[in-house]
Formats: C-alpha cells, structure tokens, sequence
C-alpha cells in the first residue's frame, strides 16, 4: 500500500497532463526501487532505519540521483554536442522539480510503511457464549 501510493499520487495531482503524469510516475517508481535498494544494503550492513527520518533520507537522494540523470539519459536520445549543454543546462531544473516530488513521496511512503498496525483488544463483551 505504501509503496503504491508513494509512486502514484502523482496521477491524482496533474490529471490533465498524461504525458507528465506516465514520466512522473516512472520517475517515482525508478526512485523508489533505488532507495529501497539503498535502505536494503543498510539493511544488510546491520544498520536498519530506525525512523521515518532516515527512509525520507533515502527517498530524497535517490530522488536526487533521478533527478540528475533525466536530463542526461533524454539528451543521450541526440547525438549531438548540443545534446550534451542541454542537458547541463535541464539540471538544475529537474532538481527544482523532481526534489519535491521525492519528498512528497519519501513522507508518504515512511509515513504509510512504518506506522504499525493497530490491533484491536477482545474485550470480554466481544465473546459469544455457545448456546
């Protein structure tokens, strides 16, 4: 549940945009795998998350390194030079766009995946006696 709303809330918010609703989407998801990845090798190292802080940490660079990439990884669609000071140039706008979003969903994934479930007492009232 926690992972799925992390990664599609943006479908509610930008409704009338479907191209930017699929890239947002795709990019939430791809942030999401690699900071699972992340909070996983921590994991693995003995150091787990021990609160919503730290996976919000996690989710937010990852988010970063997306955020980076995607200027990049579109500008190596063209080949040429041109391609390469676009992409130099899309930086710092894909981290003013794409840094928020990580955040947003950084929060709604610790705060869904790690609120523990409640369980309900049996009250003696609860109890029904055989008849």
């Amino acid at each position: 549940m926690a992972l799925a709303s992390a990664v599609a809330w943006p479908a509610g918010v930008l409704v009338a945009e479907q191209s930017l609703r699929r890239i947002s989407m795709l990019a939430l998801g791809v942030t999401l795998v690699i900071a699972l990845l992340s909070l996983g090798g921590s994991w693995l190292v003995g150091k787990p998350p021990r609160s919503r802080r730290n996976v919000v940490l996690h989710v937010v660079i990852a988010g970063a390194i997306v955020a980076l990439a995607a200027p990049f990884l579109a500008a190596s669609l063209f080949t040429t030079a041109t391609g390469f000071s676009a992409a130099l140039t899309l930086a710092p706008l894909a981290l003013l766009l794409g840094l928020p979003m990580a955040l947003v969903s950084g929060v709604l994934f610790a705060w869904i995946a790690l609120t523990p479930a409640t369980t309900h007492a049996r009250d003696a009232r609860d109890v029904q006696p055989f008849s």
